[in-house]
């Protein structure tokens, strides 16, 4: 189930370590750090979660831009503007939404290697 997450995304193999089931979803394309965790004086005032941040040292508006923003290149060759872009928190939401799936993917699992 890959809804809701940032395009080039692509699920990790599960494999087992000792009794520990491991799996993921991985994403190279650096844009879509910026977009998870958001930019500039708008990303500050729409924050990604606390500890995601504290996690791997995020700071917003790294330049103080602040009200001003910035001119950045654009895929077509021209420039944009912008004063940054709130945290779209994609990666973080589909986090959370395996761990509530969990227990019923864990018991439909478990009932099917019991059923063998």
């Amino acid at each position: 189930m890959m809804k809701d997450v940032y395009p080039d995304t692509e699920k990790t193999s599960a494999k087992l370590e000792g009794n520990t089931a491991i799996s993921g979803i991985k994403n190279t394309q650096q844009k879509w750090t910026y977009h998870e965790y958001g930019t500039g004086i708008v990303g500050s005032q729409n924050p990604h979660v606390t500890e995601a941040l504290a996690s791997i040292g995020w700071k917003y508006d790294i330049n103080q831009h602040g009200e001003k923003g910035w001119f950045y290149p654009k895929e077509d060759g021209t420039f944009g503007w912008t004063k940054g872009l709130p945290a779209s928190k994609k990666f973080w939401q589909a986090l959370q939404r395996a761990e509530e799936m969990f227990p019923e993917i864990a018991r439909e699992e478990l009932l099917r290697e019991v059923g063998k």
